[in-house]
């Protein structure tokens, strides 16, 4: 079944009119509609959480849900981002002194920054890369023409940002999470990008980024 024909089968299982659910996504009954006859994509991983919670989907059926929608995005996201130089440059070790704090909003893509006073703290980097980033949607933590340092020795976790390199080469840097089960989502900061959902056997290589060269 489509993304779409699940969408109707839960909603009016739930007794609900598409008007209802509309109000409820805080979204249009017009959107909904063409949610569920294929006319646009399936919504944002959030969306769908929203969708599976007020839908009331069991453990099986939001695993089936959520797997479709990324199924039926995949194509059109990964052919979207492909972000990151293509060479990866060995950085020396060094101490780097940090001047500032941020404080960031993922979902407004915004940040605060707020400098320290001399002397400054410094931090050891021990055999990192570095890997340009050619888009904005990590702004303001990465801009379009800085580097990203990563560690191939750390290990990632959830919330952490990440480069992500795919099977066919194609490199992401976004905020890493596991989900829904069997993918992986990376989210930006910049809120004009959607959150990326991909399969976990698509992931070649994941390292940990653990800090921005400016």
């Amino acid at each position: 079944m489509t993304f779409g024909q699940l969408l109707t089968q839960y909603r009016e299982r739930s007794g609900l009119s598409k008007t209802d659910l509309s109000k409820r996504i805080s979204k249009t009954q017009t959107y909904v509609t063409t949610l569920e006859t294929g006319v646009s994509k399936p919504p944002t991983f959030e969306v769908c959480e929203q969708l599976v919670k007020i839908l009331q989907l069991s453990e099986s059926e939001k695993n089936e849900f959520l797997k479709q929608a990324a199924d039926e995005r995949i194509g059109e996201n990964i052919q979207f981002y492909n972000e990151i130089g293509t060479v990866a440059t060995d950085v020396p070790d060094a101490e780097i002194p940090v001047v500032s704090k941020v404080s960031a909003n993922d979902q407004l893509g915004y940040a605060h920054f707020i400098p320290y006073d001399a002397p400054y703290r410094k931090i050891k980097i021990n055999k990192c890369k570095a890997m340009d980033v050619a888009s904005d949607s990590m702004a303001p933590v990465a801009l379009k023409g800085q580097s990203i340092l990563y560690d191939e020795k750390k290990e990632v976790r959830d919330g952490d940002l990440a480069l992500v390199i795919l099977n066919d080469e194609s490199q992401l840097f976004k905020r890493y999470f596991r989900g829904p089960k069997g993918y992986i989502t990376l989210q930006s900061v910049n809120s004009m990008y959607p959150p990326v959902i991909i399969e976990e056997d698509r992931v070649k290589e994941l390292y940990k980024v653990v800090g921005v060269w400016f």
